[in-house]
């Protein structure tokens, strides 16, 4: 048995994982691509002059995280829906591939359908009208013959 070797490739977890990695290539990891979503922060630190954010869907609670320079974040807003240009960046972490978006340009932010004051306008609209007012309709409803 001793001239008889393996005949079969034997590999080390961190190799698979790599071959794995690199396995991956996609249009969107080596093209730039536009995202469309709800722009959340995440921690309030910068790592390496970076943000790690998350990006929602607009219509599910389904996010992608997003790595954007500190530059680019300063001119983003919380919870505003933006669509983004960049590219899609794989990680390795615990056995698994994680997908995240790497913001390259901002390329639209999407203008809210209601302002904030006229937001602020219907909230105060929407209390008189719970406490309800005096107003014409409201006064002395009785009949001319009744009073």
């Amino acid at each position: 048995m001793q001239g008889n070797e393996l005949a079969y490739q034997v590999y080390s977890p961190g190799s698979v994982l790599g071959l794995f990695s690199n396995a991956l290539k996609l249009n969107a990891t080596v093209n730039l691509i536009y995202l469309k979503g709800r722009y959340s922060f995440g921690g309030g630190k910068a790592y390496g002059n970076y943000y790690y954010d998350n990006l929602f869907s607009e219509s599910d609670t389904i996010s992608i995280g997003v790595r954007v320079s500190a530059l680019l974040r300063s001119k983003i807003e919380n919870n505003e829906i933006y669509t983004l240009r960049g590219y899609i960046e794989k990680n390795i972490k615990n056995s698994s591939v994680e997908l995240r978006f790497v913001v390259d340009e901002i390329i639209q932010q999407e203008e809210r359908a209601i302002s904030e004051e006229e937001l602020q306008r219907y909230e105060l609209i929407q209390k008189k009208l719970g406490k309800g007012s005096k107003g014409p309709g409201n006064c002395d409803q009785r009949k001319d013959s009744e009073r």
